[in-house]
This record gives structure tokens, C-alpha cells and sequence, in this order.
């Protein structure tokens, strides 16, 4: 930071993105990772795609695979998705869909499923009552996020 206390990253930095939740996705070298407001690294430059951070966790994708880093630079995340869709409704859960197109929600500490994966032709998000539409064949319905 300097004298005004804005952020001027060192001359390896590329790019940097806004501030969030005390971090900001950064390039290096071609390669994404995040930086807290210091300008210090939390985790290595090696990610195709970074979002901005959600309070503690963010979307990362690296090889066309996601999962969910914590703030402290870990994944939280130990199986990598095809992709993992973050809504403000959904109170720290991720829609996620399988390597196999099985689509469900976790939580954001990525292990607990809130409703088992299925094969569906639509899902939505939760919305602010915690409902979310599902559809699967024929069949219609909604899924309640405290069931």
C-alpha cells in the first residue's frame, strides 16, 4: 500500500481484482491465486479461474476441475467437481455437478451433500425461503434446504 493506502502490487502482479472479504484474485505468470491486502500471497498462483471470495470460501478451477478454497488458502473441497455454481440465497452451500452430470448442493466445507445427487434435466438455486425448483423427467418439485 502506499502513503494513500492504496493497494500497488509488486511488479510480478498483473492483475488484481477488488477486495472482498480481505482478499483479491490476482495473475501471476498467467496463472490466478489470491492475495490478502498486504499484498502477500495466501495460496500458489495455479488456477485457471478464481471468483471472488464468499466470506471464507471461494470457486476455484484448475484443469477444467473446481472446488472450494477457504480463506486460508486450503481447499475444502477433497473431490474436484465438473463445476460448482455459488447464489447468494444459498447460506454457504454450492450447486455442484458431478464428473458424471449428477447434480446436487454441498455445503461449503464441500463433504456434506444436502440432497443426494440425481441425474436431473433442471436444478435450480435456493432461493431466500430455501426452496429450490428440481426437475427430473417427468416428475416436478421443489427441494426444501433444511429437509
Amino acid at each position: 500500500m502506499n502513503s494513500e493506502l492504496d493497494f500497488v502490487p509488486d511488479g510480478e502482479i498483473a492483475q488484481c481484482g477488488m477486495f472482498r472479504s480481505g482478499l483479491a484474485v490476482a495473475r501471476k505468470n498467467g496463472r490466478y491465486g489470491y492475495i490478502n491486502m498486504r499484498g502477500k500471497p495466501i495460496c500458489a498462483f495455479e488456477y485457471d479461474y478464481c471468483e471472488d471470495f464468499y466470506g471464507y470460501f471461494s470457486i476455484v478451477c484448475k484443469h477444467n476441475e473446481y472446488g472450494l478454497l477457504h480463506a486460508n488458502g486450503n481447499l475444502l473441497t477433497k473431490k474436484l467437481w465438473r463445476s460448482l455454481v455459488y447464489s447468494p440465497w444459498l447460506d454457504g452451500c454450492v450447486r455442484a455437478t458431478a464428473k458424471d452430470g449428477a447434480i446436487g448442493w454441498i455445503t461449503a466445507e464441500g463433504e456434506n451433500v444436502i440432497v443426494p445427487f440425481r441425474r436431473t434435466t433442471v436444478i435450480g438455486d435456493f432461493d431466500e425461503w430455501h426452496w429450490a425448483f428440481v426437475e427430473e423427467n417427468e416428475s416436478r418439485y421443489f427441494v426444501d434446504m433444511n429437509w
